[in-house]
């Protein structure tokens, strides 16, 4: 009832979802899920696995309905009991993150305006960052994917995107935190397989990743995540963060991983306007290490086929509409659009980033 007064309210009045939710209740939320991940020996969600496989446990072990003579009372119980636990993880959702939603939007809070960008600008954009992306490239000392993946386990990876978030956000004025505990999950490829590369889970405050994604794509993938564990909900708002996040750090790997995933944003978008050109792009003016590892990038996706394909993003569109997102799972490819008003904005009028 909490949730759905509280909801109510903060959807009516975005302006008491931005000072009550988004500035007391959130991060204190925030804040105590930073504390316990400090103290936590493993990730929480591990916690709040066996949290949920106890109390199922506990359930079948105390209730007596088994042993009822009517089948329709069992049932009717059990249904009755697993409503009122949906809707209490239901309402724990909204209150531990969900309610961002009503928050003003994530745009307007940038000042950033999201239209559609002309052909010719798409193309000089993506000459611009071919060059900074094969320029990036070449800092990076790695042949093969083991030097690579040797690499990310040196870096303090976490540290380096939480401080470049923390900057970011100060120099925005908006609600900054230390720490966002972040998680690869295992066994490898279980979310890949469900057209997911990572996910926020609210019930434990931690960004959690596939660790079957290829580690050029690890860095770009965690910014996204902090991101939504900072209170940002919009998914094309996350991976402009992401990028900024990525090409702020001092690490050139996660500068490069930032710069690549900008990319491939605007590759599929001119890919679809004019292949020739995009062809063109990819043959004579991407570098052959660009080019191998958007080749190793797709190798790896390979080895993780869909389970169910599209279902994922059939389910995810529904919910992002549901939740006031219009353009629904298209919402990632506005990183462009976003990025243009934000580069216009906050950049000098360049459409670029070193």
């Amino acid at each position: 009832m909490s949730a759905l007064l509280g909801g109510w309210l903060f959807y009516f009045f975005p302006f008491f979802t931005d000072s009550i939710y988004g500035a007391w209740i959130f991060p204190s939320i925030r804040l105590f899920f930073n504390t316990l991940s400090f103290v936590s020996p493993l990730p929480l969600i591990y916690f709040f696995i066996l949290w949920c496989v106890a109390l199922l446990g506990s359930y079948i072990k105390n209730k007596s309905f088994f042993m009822h003579s009517s089948v329709s009372k069992n049932i009717l119980k059990v249904g009755s009991d697993l409503l009122y636990f949906i809707l209490f993880i239901v309402a724990t959702f909204y209150w531990a993150w969900g309610m961002n939603y009503f928050r003003t939007s994530e745009a307007a809070r940038f000042q950033l305006e999201v239209g559609a960008i002309e052909q010719y600008r798409l193309k000089e954009w993506i000459l611009s960052w071919t060059e900074k992306v094969n320029n990036s490239r070449f800092l990076l000392h790695f042949d093969d994917d083991d030097e690579i993946r040797n690499y990310l386990t040196q870096i303090d990876l976490n540290s380096d995107l939480e401080k470049s978030f923390y900057e970011l956000k100060n120099f925005h004025d908006l609600t900054s935190f230390r720490h966002i505990p972040v998680m690869l999950w295992r066994p490898k490829g279980l979310w890949l397989r469900n057209s997911t590369a990572g996910f926020y889970f609210p019930f434990t405050g931690e960004a959690t990743l596939d660790s079957g994604l290829h580690p050029y794509q690890i860095p770009f993938t965690t910014a996204h995540e902090m991101a939504h564990a900072v209170g940002f909900t919009d998914e094309g708002i996350c991976n402009l963060l992401a990028l900024l996040v990525c090409m702020s750090a001092e690490d050139e790997f996660i500068k490069y991983s930032g710069k690549l995933a900008l990319w491939r944003y605007l590759a599929r978008e001119v890919r679809r306007l004019d292949p020739e050109f995009y062809t063109t792009i990819f043959e004579e003016k991407l570098s052959d290490k660009v080019k191998n590892d958007l080749r190793a990038i797709h190798r790896n996706s390979q080895k993780y086929p869909d389970w169910f394909p599209g279902l994922q993003r059939r389910v995810y569109d529904t919910y992002l509409r549901a939740h006031g997102v219009r353009e629904g799972i298209a919402s990632y490819n506005e990183v462009l659009m976003l990025a243009e008003s934000y580069f216009y904005l906050f950049r000098e009028r360049e459409n670029d980033v070193d």
